[in-house]
């Protein structure tokens, strides 16, 4: 997995954009993606108090865009503009995401199978690959988890992809 990946191109200016124009109205930017097959620009915003973002806030984003759509030329004219929350299963893919994911229940995939010691008994796991576990400390290398009662480091570079998983009781 790779952390902290530089954006270029289009995607680097629409980026530092988002930054300008999501912070102008007191909110984070979580996320960014830009489809250019179809001209996708995904915003995901949060409050940083609530760790989510409200409807209005993703109004207010969406409005305070508009101007720049309209006055910066490499801007294509037929740019789809979603904003959203970045979610309960949001995905991980920034160093800063997994430190305010610690203490979390997070599902990783990982590029090789988990060897643990209670791995033959353990029940949420498909073939070592897709774990769910808690974590419990980041570094720039690797995050420390809690899986099946063991303690165990996971560098970076065997984490495919990585998620929230909130446990939710309706």
């Amino acid at each position: 997995m790779f952390l902290e990946e530089e954006k270029k191109g289009i995607e680097g200016k629409f980026y530092e954009l988002c930054m300008e124009v999501v912070s102008s109205v007191n909110l984070s930017l979580y996320d960014m993606e830009f489809v250019k097959s179809n001209k996708t620009l995904r915003l995901y915003i949060m409050n940083e108090n609530t760790n989510t973002a409200t409807l209005e806030e993703c109004v207010s984003v969406d409005r305070a865009f508009s101007p720049f759509i309209e006055s910066h030329a490499w801007i294509p004219e037929s740019l789809v503009l979603e904003v959203s929350s970045p979610g309960m299963f949001r995905k991980l893919k920034t160093y800063n995401h997994f430190v305010k994911a610690q203490g979390a229940m997070i599902d990783l995939y990982l590029s090789k199978d988990l060897k643990t010691t209670n791995h033959a008994k353990n029940k949420q796991s498909r073939n070592g690959k897709k774990i769910r576990a808690m974590i419990k400390a980041v570094n720039k290398q690797d995050i420390e988890i809690e899986f099946d009662g063991e303690n165990l480091v996971i560098d970076f570079n065997e984490i495919k992809k990585a998620n929230l998983s909130p446990d939710i009781n309706f």
